[in-house]
C-alpha cells in the first residue's frame, strides 16, 4: 500500500504458502475483492481477509486445474485460462465453472497465458494469448477465432496489451521473435523491433501523451521504451534502452525483468514504473522528464546551454551544422531538429522548412532569409508536453562571392537498378544505383559545375509520387540495396557536393514504386537435398477428434506487406490426395482459421493451405495478375481424425467424475496379397471388372484388374496407396530420378506417388478391395508398382503398413 516501497505477506488461508504458485492476480475495480490464480484453482480475498477457495471441490461446474491468467467481463462474468485445458467460462462470479464446449473455436488443449480485453469499449471483445497463437473473441468468451496472422508460428505468444487510447492498436509478446503490432484490433499483426536489444518481453505499460503512446517493454536485458505516434496507420516505432542505473549492483546484474507495473498511491497519482526482476526482487523507476536551462525564448547564441548554429553569418551554399545545447532527463535523450526560415528577429517570424529535419542544412541559392533551428528532446519519460529549445536567430544570408559547386550548372542524378534484365522497375531485394545527371567532362563531375572536391549520398524512402521523404538510415553510399521496408515506397537519392566556396544538394527524381518480393515463409533454411525448407511454416494446433476445433496458423513470412487466405482441405491418412472441404449445406468453401471437424472426415487427415500474396490483388475471383505471383503452403497433415477417445476424471482442472478406458491397441492387417499380381487397366468400373475377370481369364485373355485381399484384426478404415516404382540414384539421402549430376550415386528403387483408395467401416476378418487400374479416371502406365494397406480404427490407431507389388502390363 506505498506504491511498491514496502512489502509483506499476504499468505492466510492458503494451505501452504511455501509451494503455493500465483499465477495470476486480479483485483475488482473498488479494490475491494481480489482473485488468485493458482495450480489448484481460484482463490479469493475479500476486504483484505485470508484467502478463500473459489469454485474448487468434486463434482460438475468446479475448477480445479491451474488457472494462468484471469479476466473479469461485464456482467459478473469471470474467464480462466487453464493450463493445457482451454478458457474455463464463469456467470456467477466464480462460484461455478463451465469448461470450453467442444467447437468453440479454440482447441481444448490450448494454454491461455493472458487475457486482454476492451470494456467499456467493446465490452464482449477479448484476447486470448496461447502457445499456437492470439484468439480472439466478441462474445464474452463463449466463442473463438485464431486472430494472429503476421506472428510466426513458433514465436509463442506470452501476453497482449491494448492502447485504450486507440482500441485498435494491439501488441503482443512473444518468447522467441520481439514484439508485434497489430492496428486492426488484433486480426493482423507485424513485427515492431526496430532498435529492440532483447526478444523477450514479459512485462508491457502503455502510457498515453499528447504525442502519442508511450510503450514500455520490460525484457530478459532490462527495460526498453518507443513511442507510437497517434495516426489511423502509425509508422513502427524505434526503441531505445532505459537507463541501468541502479539495476547493475556490485555482485549481481538485475536486468532480467519479468513483470513491469506503473504504481498510484492515493494523492500522489503514477510514480513511475516497478519492474520485478529475476532472482533480485522488484526496483523503482522514476522518470525525469527532459528538460533545458536555456530560456523558452532564446535571443543569443552565446550560452551552451541552448542550441546554437554552426554560423550566425550564413552564405548561400554553405552548410549549416546544429548543436543540441545542454538537456537534463532519464537517459536515453534523443534529438529532433527542424530548421526553420525567419523574415525578422522575432519568433513568429519563423516557419518549418520542408524536409529540413537533420543536423545539417544547405542555405539555398539567392537566399538573404535568417534562419534557426529548433531542437525537441525526448527520453524514456512518459511526458506529455513536447519540449523544445530554439537556436537564436541569424542574421540575414550572404551571397557566395565564389564558385561554389553546380554554381554555373546543376544536373540531377537519376537511378538505375542493377539488376539483370531490367534498369527500372526495382524489387525488395535489387540494388539501386545513383547514376549521374550527365556524362562527367572537364568541367563537370557529372553532377556539378564547377566541380565538387567531395560528394556524399544519402537515400530517402518516400510516400505516393516523391513525395514526404525520409532519411534511410545508414543509407549513405552510392548504391542502395532495398529492403522489405521498402516494398511498395519509391525512392529519391540526394546527392551533396562540397568544395572549398561552399556545399551544394542535387536530388534525383522519384523511382518507380519498389515491388515486394514473392510471399516467402519465414527465413529459408537450405534443405541439403536441393528441396525447400521453410522454418516457420503454417501449423495446424488442437486435437484430429470429431467436433473437436483444429486452428491453424499462418506461419512467418519474410514481407510484413503479405495478406493471406484459408481453404481446408481433407487428405488421405498419409496427407496426400487432399480435396478441399466445403462448409456445410453450402457450396462455399471451409476458409476461417479454425475448423471444426465432422464425422465425414474420420479416417481421414487434414491440412490448411495457406495462400499468401504480397502485393493485394489475389481476388475472390482466383485471378493473379499482377507479379510477383501468390504462393501456397500447406501445414503438415493433422492426425488420422478419430472419434473422441474417453479420458479419465480429475485432470487438467476437470469437473471430476470418470470416463471409458481409451482404445491404445494397434489395428493389424496381415495376410495382404494381390491377385492377379500382372493385369490391364480395365476400361470399366472396378465392380463390374472383378465380376467379369474370372472368365476372361479361363479364355485366356489379358485379366483386366485385381483385387487387394487381406485380414483385419478389427473394424477399420483402409487405406491403399499406389507408387510407381522405377530406377534411381541415391543423393542427399534420397533416391532420385537419374540425371547426370548424381549419376555416380548408388543405384536405388524410386517411388512415385500415383494415388490413394479408401474404404471406410470394413469388417474384421477378411477383405477385399477390386482395383481396375485406374486412379479416378486416370489409368495407371505399364510398368512395376507397389501397393502399401494402412489401416485406422475409431479411437485413430493406426496399424503397420504392409506392402505387395504388382504389375500393369499391355492389354
Amino acid at each position: 500500500d506505498t506504491g511498491g516501497a514496502t512489502w509483506s505477506a499476504f499468505n492466510a488461508g492458503f494451505p501452504n504458502p511455501l509451494t503455493t504458485n500465483v499465477r495470476a492476480l486480479l483485483a475488482s475495480s473498488s479494490g475491494t475483492e481480489v482473485l488468485a490464480g493458482t495450480d489448484t484453482g481460484v482463490w479469493r480475498s475479500t476486504g483484505g481477509g485470508a484467502w478463500q477457495p473459489l469454485g474448487q471441490g468434486a463434482g460438475p461446474g468446479k475448477l480445479n486445474g491451474s488457472v494462468q491468467s484471469l479476466i473479469s467481463m461485464p456482467g459478473n462474468v469471470l474467464l480462466a485460462g487453464v493450463a493445457s485445458g482451454g478458457v474455463w467460462r464463469s456467470g456467477d462470479g466464480g462460484q461455478s465453472w463451465t469448461p470450453p464446449v467442444p467447437g468453440n473455436g479454440m482447441p481444448a488443449s490450448e494454454t491461455p497465458y493472458g487475457f486482454v480485453g476492451q470494456p467499456p469499449v467493446v465490452p464482449a471483445f477479448v484476447l486470448a494469448t496461447t502457445h499456437n497463437g492470439v484468439f480472439r473473441s466478441t462474445d464474452g468468451g463463449s466463442s473463438w477465432s485464431l486472430a494472429s496472422d503476421g506472428i510466426p508460428t513458433s514465436a509463442s505468444p506470452i501476453q497482449a496489451w491494448v492502447d485504450t487510447r486507440q482500441p485498435n492498436l494491439v501488441y503482443v509478446s512473444t518468447a522467441s521473435n520481439g514484439i508485434y503490432r497489430s492496428i486492426n484490433g488484433g486480426i493482423t499483426y507485424s513485427a515492431i523491433n526496430d532498435g529492440l536489444g532483447a526478444v523477450r518481453a514479459r512485462g508491457f505499460q502503455i502510457f498515453t501523451a499528447t504525442e502519442g503512446a508511450h510503450l514500455y517493454a520490460a525484457t530478459e536485458d532490462g527495460l526498453w521504451e518507443a513511442l507510437n505516434t497517434h495516426a489511423v496507420a502509425p509508422p513502427p516505432p524505434r526503441w531505445r534502452a532505459v537507463t541501468q542505473e541502479g539495476l547493475i549492483e556490485p555482485r549481481a546484474s538485475n536486468t532480467i525483468m519479468w513483470a513491469l507495473t506503473a504504481p498510484v498511491v492515493p494523492g500522489a497519482g503514477a510514480l513511475g514504473l516497478i519492474a520485478g526482476t529475476q532472482s533480485n526482487g522488484g526496483y523503482f523507476l522514476s522518470f525525469e522528464p527532459p528538460d533545458s536551462p536555456c530560456p523558452s525564448s532564446n535571443t543569443t547564441n552565446v550560452t551552451t546551454n541552448c542550441p546554437r548554429i554552426s554560423d550566425t553569418t550564413p552564405i548561400e551554399a554553405q552548410s549549416l551544422s546544429a548543436l543540441n545545447g545542454r538537456w537534463t532527463g532519464t537517459e536515453t535523450i534523443d534529438y529532433a531538429y527542424q530548421w526553420q526560415q525567419c523574415s525578422s528577429t522575432t519568433d513568429g517570424s519563423c516557419a518549418d522548412i520542408a524536409d529540413a529535419e537533420e543536423t545539417t542544412f544547405v542555405v539555398p541559392d539567392g537566399s538573404t532569409s535568417r534562419y534557426r533551428v529548433k531542437v525537441t528532446a525526448t527520453n524514456p519519460a512518459p511526458s506529455f508536453n513536447v519540449v523544445f529549445r530554439t537556436s537564436a536567430i541569424t542574421s540575414p544570408a550572404a551571397a557566395n562571392p565564389s564558385a561554389f559547386p553546380g554554381s554555373s550548372q546543376l544536373s540531377a542524378p537519376s537511378i538505375t537498378v542493377n539488376a539483370p534484365g531490367q534498369t527500372t522497375s526495382p524489387q525488395v531485394g535489387d540494388t539501386m544505383f545513383a547514376e549521374y545527371g550527365i556524362t562527367p567532362n572537364a568541367f563537370s563531375d557529372g553532377w556539378f559545375n564547377p566541380r565538387a572536391t567531395s560528394v556524399a549520398f544519402r537515400w530517402l524512402r518516400c510516400n505516393g509520387s516523391g513525395v514526404d521523404c525520409n532519411e534511410i538510415a545508414g543509407a549513405t553510399r552510392r548504391s542502395y540495396t532495398l529492403t522489405a521496408d521498402d516494398g511498395t515506397h519509391d525512392l529519391r537519392v540526394r546527392v551533396t557536393g562540397t568544395n572549398a566556396s561552399g556545399t551544394r544538394q542535387a536530388l534525383s527524381p522519384s523511382s518507380y514504386d519498389v515491388t515486394s518480393l514473392p510471399a516467402t515463409v519465414g527465413d529459408p533454411i537450405p534443405d541439403p537435398d536441393g528441396g525447400p525448407s521453410k522454418s516457420q511454416a503454417p501449423a495446424l494446433a488442437g486435437d484430429a477428434w470429431v467436433g473437436e476445433t483444429l486452428a491453424g496458423t499462418v506461419g512467418g513470412w519474410t514481407d510484413p506487406t503479405t495478406e493471406f487466405s484459408r481453404r481446408w482441405v481433407r487428405c488421405d491418412a498419409f496427407g496426400a490426395a487432399c480435396t478441399y472441404i466445403q462448409r456445410v449445406a453450402s457450396t462455399d468453401p471451409e476458409t476461417g482459421s479454425t475448423y471444426v471437424v465432422r464425422p465425414d472426415d474420420l479416417g481421414y487427415t487434414l491440412r490448411m493451405r495457406v495462400t499468401a500474396d504480397v502485393n493485394g490483388d489475389l481476388g475472390d475471383n482466383g485471378l493473379d495478375n499482377l507479379l510477383p505471383h501468390a504462393v501456397e503452403v500447406d501445414t503438415a497433415p493433422s492426425a488420422v481424425v478419430t472419434a473422441r477417445p474417453g479420458t479419465g476424471g480429475g485432470g487438467g482442472g476437470g469437473s471430476g467424475g470418470g470416463g471409458a478406458v481409451a482404445d491404445t491397441v494397434r489395428p493389424v492387417v496381415s495376410g495382404l496379397r494381390v491377385s492377379p499380381r500382372r493385369f490391364a487397366v480395365a476400361a470399366r468400373a472396378t465392380a463390374v471388372v472383378a465380376a467379369r475377370r474370372r472368365g476372361r481369364r479361363r479364355r485366356g485373355g489379358t485379366p483386366k484388374g485385381t483385387t487387394f485381399r487381406f485380414n483385419l484384426s478389427e473394424r477399420t478404415t483402409a487405406l491403399v496407396t499406389i507408387d510407381r516404382l522405377g530406377p534411381g540414384r541415391k543423393a542427399g539421402g534420397r533416391c532420385r530420378r537419374p540425371t547426370r549430376a548424381n549419376r555416380r550415386g548408388r543405384r536405388c528403387v524410386r517411388a512415385v506417388r500415383r494415388g490413394t483408395i479408401t474404404r471406410r467401416n470394413l469388417a474384421a476378418g477378411r477383405a477385399s478391395i477390386p482395383f481396375s487400374g485406374r486412379i479416378g479416371r486416370r489409368p495407371l502406365a505399364r510398368g512395376p508398382y507397389r501397393a502399401t494397406v494402412v489401416a485406422s480404427d475409431a479411437a485413430g490407431n493406426v496399424s503397420r503398413p504392409t506392402t505387395v507389388g504388382f504389375a500393369i502390363v499391355k492389354s
